[in-house]
């Protein structure tokens, strides 16, 4: 889908990505994903 709708191939990781923020339009994300690093 993603080669017919960006013209590119997305890697695994982008995937991922992609899925984690669709689940939060639900109110669905794992624990992982809501930690925000803190920078110094």
């Amino acid at each position: 889908m993603a080669k017919t709708e960006l013209g590119k191939t997305l890697s695994d990781e982008e995937l991922n990505d992609i899925h984690a923020f669709l689940l939060t339009l639900t109110g669905d994300i794992s624990d992982e994903k809501k930690v925000v690093p803190v920078l110094f």
